[in-house]
């Protein structure tokens, strides 16, 4: 038999129903991914631009090199939230860490400098 049977043809309006479902689905998934990507890369951006001011308030007479760079080909783990996540966190703490040893030898100084 050559012809579909009256049972296996699809209902009036039922054209495609579960494909779409799942490619609705599909769809979902990649761009909750790609938003939780941007959120990251915009977090990382902000570090970046942050640290760049302090370098540039610290050292204003260094410049990198005027005009334009080749855009950065980087490798796709520089944007994967898990793999950077922990980096960030150690960097942080370490941050901090400099900081307060920082804060401290700036008080004993100012202490050693009024004796």
């Amino acid at each position: 038999n050559r012809y579909m049977q009256p049972s296996t043809l699809p209902m009036k309006g039922d054209f495609g129903a579960a494909p779409v479902a799942a490619e609705r689905q599909m769809y979902e998934a990649e761009l909750s991914k790609v938003r939780k990507e941007n959120s990251f890369l915009k977090d990382q951006v902000s570090r970046l631009v942050s640290e760049l001011r302090d370098y540039q308030v610290q050292f204003p007479y260094a410049n990198a090199g005027g005009g334009t760079t080749a855009p950065l080909d980087l490798p796709p783990w520089m944007a994967n939230e898990d793999l950077m996540s922990p980096l960030f966190s150690a960097y942080d703490s370490r941050l901090s860490e400099l900081s307060a040893i920082t804060e401290k030898q700036r008080l004993a100084l100012d202490a050693f400098g009024e004796q």
